[in-house]
């Protein structure tokens, strides 16, 4: 479900870095086992919070290259080393909190508020889908992710080996990550961009099986341990695996190539030796 990440990245251009690790990566750092090898990562952290209502505009303009420089070793608008454009493309062309706010910072209108356009693309319906899952999760969170929140705290290990609390984070989560993972790539695939629309239909493909798998968990504990809402509970969550397995499936048949995909650093073994090292 997750591994958690003490290491802290080496800010530096020459740390030991994995090319590309965060390109179809959860963006769950704070969990991850590559966390302390990725670039992206330690931007973001040299970076910091871009928001701070206590900075001006020059000071997130001046912290923002100054990250840049000190990570990926290049000064203000130089050109990136090809192996790195992938992963600061993120940041700076606008898919990152950072690169949102240091773009409408370059504006002399900026007030902090103003949206990202999104690119024109044609509407996904898979993508449609994830969304109005989505929206009925976190209303689910909403009335009832505190009851849920201590069923699971006081329950035991699953006897998959998975902690209740653990599989409530997982769909707290990745339940929010289908929509615009599949969002991406219905662009990428209106664009050509073969590699992108496969890469980011497998991490849809995984948010997807995992959160069917974490509500597997929580059908076998809040039932019990909530037994006045037992029917609610057990309906609810037959209703959210249901469309998950519906997406599951429209994913393999719309982005074929998605299951197969060899995400770096994930799906390549580099994973699988980092944490036979650790």
């Amino acid at each position: 479900m997750g591994i958690s990440a003490d290491a802290a990245p080496t800010h530096g251009p020459d740390g030991p870095y994995i090319d590309g690790v965060s390109d179809y990566c959860d963006r769950w750092c704070e969990r991850c086992p590559l966390a302390g090898r990725c670039r992206l990562r330690a931007f973001e952290l040299e970076v910091g919070d871009l928001a701070d209502p206590a900075d001006t505009d020059a000071d997130r303009r001046a912290r923002f290259w100054r990250a840049l420089k000190t990570v990926y070793g290049v000064d203000a608008r130089g050109d990136l080393r090809p192996a790195d454009a992938s992963t600061v493309d993120e940041v700076w062309e606008g898919d990152g909190s950072a690169a949102a706010i240091y773009e409408e910072a370059e504006a002399d209108d900026w007030d902090g508020d103003a949206a990202i356009e999104t690119p024109d693309a044609p509407t996904d319906p898979l993508a449609a889908a994830a969304r109005e899952l989505a929206v009925d999760l976190l209303r689910w969170l909403r009335e009832h992710g505190e009851a849920a929140q201590i069923a699971c705290d006081a329950a035991a290990v699953h006897p998959c080996g998975v902690a209740p609390a653990d599989a409530l984070d997982v769909i707290r989560w990745y339940g929010v990550q289908l929509g615009p993972k599949l969002q991406r790539a219905a662009w990428a695939d209106a664009r050509g961009h073969a590699k992108d629309r496969a890469g980011s239909a497998k991490v849809a493909l995984l948010a997807a099986e995992r959160t069917f798998g974490a509500w597997t968990v929580l059908r076998d504990v809040l039932p019990a341990a909530l037994p006045a809402r037992r029917p609610e509970f057990a309906a609810e969550i037959a209703d959210f695996q249901r469309r998950l397995a519906s997406l599951r499936a429209g994913i393999d048949r719309t982005f074929p190539a998605a299951r197969t995909f060899v995400r770096v650093g994930f799906d390549d073994g580099t994973l699988e030796e980092e944490l036979a090292d650790s």
